[in-house]
């Protein structure tokens, strides 16, 4: 796709891109650290307004691609005003539409048919993706599903980056909002249109998000919980009217946000709650959503627990040297057997990076293979990067293991600590729903050879989807869903790591790996 940018003096090509409707992947929010800001610039050097690239720039750059033109958004920093014209690889997240089991609420029917506004939309806005589902409630029928990249992506990977990108430059909370809002209007209109209908139906959108989500959506300032005692601006749900928060939608048309229950246990959990009936269980059940935050919650309808783990954007492919998020040509699983190593990618194309459930893949493969010990020490016979195909530049480095054992560390600890706060064992739970896009995708078996997920879970693990979005449905489709979220946001007591002596002990033991991989059948 190429893109005409326009910049300042002085300004740097990502910041030029923010201001557009064209957002740029950039996972260490514009530091110059990571080198996956990557564009191929289509003007001419000689006429091109940008400054030469310097000898920073270069160290993230092969000769083949300064060749090509190839530039790090965040290092090109215009010389004087002016337009450029910029290639921008695709990024579009490879999530095929979901499989919605919808059951809608006669009572909820009946209103939108004499309501003459039965359109209602339910939106998850997740850190890495955006989902939007648009409903005609008055038919009972789902229309579509609409996914995307979060369209602030530019402004960093994981929560903290773009919450520090609010710390040092207060117009980075409105950037964010307006390109949210954007995003959003931009799919619900698509839909719409697409379906035959007009925006003058729509009732009710419904979002799930976690806690910073939600407040960048709504212009809240996320920096109250950049560190203790991390306090949010509000966690209840609320509701405006569509203009009030910058759509361009008919002021008839309602914005619910749902609620949340603290500070990085957000509406997307309470929604996933909800989709899960986590909260009727009569058995112990953990609902863990695994992102650049492990968000969990544990208990039955006697009681409930909850917790948010900082994992890092390695599942996202973030921090991972060449790691990207679930698109086409991502290795999105691998094994070792009797014939060695094996790998696939997305829609089958060229390898061209590891995405989340490809990491995990790789490294138990790895500890099948004999090249990764318990410590998370890689033994291979040349060099300390693993090829998964030798004729590709794509590589699993013993840095990316190291970061791998972060993430997979403090979730397995995180489950732990909640597992002593409840007063069970994991081999008491009787189901684990695993949530969000990666949990989805992610092999059980795999989770389990690396120690993400506990022993005592082996068997008991059932991808649950989208679960902030299912739950959001069913608020839009449910007669007295949305009291039952509210409901659930209260009850499910959060608990903090920071301040939990346990956690560090167990986040220190779950680094390593477990002396048992399994095989490649698990």
């Amino acid at each position: 796709m190429n893109t005409q940018i326009h910049g300042q003096k002085g300004q740097t090509l990502l910041e030029s891109i923010r201001t557009t409707d064209h957002p740029l992947r950039a996972p260490c929010a514009g530091k110059g650290k990571c080198g996956k800001c990557r564009v191929i610039l289509k003007t001419d050097a000689g006429q091109s307004p940008l400054m030469p690239a310097d000898e920073h720039e270069h160290r993230h750059l092969s000769e083949g691609e300064r060749i090509r033109g190839v530039r790090l958004a965040c290092l090109a920093r215009f010389e004087r005003d002016g337009t450029v014209e910029i290639e921008q690889g695709e990024d579009g997240i490879a999530i095929p539409a979901e499989q919605l089991a919808v059951s809608f609420d006669p009572r909820v029917t009946e209103e939108a048919k004499a309501s003459g506004r039965p359109l209602r939309v339910a939106v998850d806005i997740g850190t890495t993706t955006l989902a939007v589902c648009l409903v005609d409630a008055a038919a009972a029928t789902l229309l579509s599903v609409k996914t995307g990249a979060n369209a602030q992506k530019s402004f960093g990977s994981d929560v903290v980056a773009r919450i520090q990108a609010v710390v040092d430059n207060r117009t980075a909370l409105e950037s964010m909002r307006g390109a949210i809002v954007r995003q959003i209007e931009g799919l619900v209109r698509d839909q719409v249109e697409q379906a035959g209908r007009s925006a003058d139906e729509l009732d009710t959108i419904v979002i799930a998000g976690n806690t910073v989500m939600i407040h960048l959506f709504t212009g809240a300032d996320p920096t109250g919980m950049a560190c203790v005692p991390f306090r949010p601006v509000f966690l209840e749900t609320k509701a405006w009217k569509a203009p009030d928060l910058g759509f361009s939608l008919p002021a008839t048309c309602t914005i619910t946000v749902l609620p949340g229950i603290s500070a990085f246990v957000g509406a997307d959990i309470t929604a996933g709650v909800l989709a899960t009936e986590l909260y009727r269980a009569e058995k112990t059940e953990l609902l863990l959503d695994i992102g650049t935050n492990g968000e969990m919650v544990l208990g039955n309808r006697h009681g409930m627990v909850s917790t948010a783990t900082a994992a890092g954007p390695a599942f996202e492919g973030a921090q991972i040297t060449h790691g990207c998020p679930g698109i086409p040509g991502a290795l999105d699983h691998a094994g070792y057997n009797d014939k060695g190593f094996w790998y696939t990618t997305i829609n089958d194309l060229p390898l061209t990076g590891i995405c989340g459930s490809g990491l995990l893949d790789l490294a138990a493969a790895l500890r099948r293979g004999g090249q990764l010990d318990e410590t998370g020490f890689l033994e291979l016979a040349e060099g300390d990067e693993f090829f998964p195909d030798p004729a590709l530049p794509v590589s699993l480095s013993q840095g990316d293991i190291r970061q791998l054992q972060l993430a997979k560390g403090a979730i397995a600890a995180g489950v732990e600590v909640l597992c002593l706060k409840a007063g069970v064992t994991t081999e008491t739970i009787d189901r684990v729903h695993l949530a969000g896009g990666f949990g989805t995708f992610m092999s059980p078996g795999s989770a389990l050879a690396i120690g993400l997920l506990p022993q005592g879970l082996r068997g008991k693990v059932v991808p649950a989807g989208n679960t902030a979005l299912k739950g959001a449905l069913e608020v839009i489709t449910k007669e007295g869903a949305l009291k039952q979220a509210v409901w659930i946001s209260g009850q499910a007591q959060a608990v903090d790591l920071s301040t939990e002596a346990a956690f560090q002990m167990a986040f220190a033991e779950a680094m390593l790996f477990p002396e048992d991989a399994g095989d490649d059948a698990d």
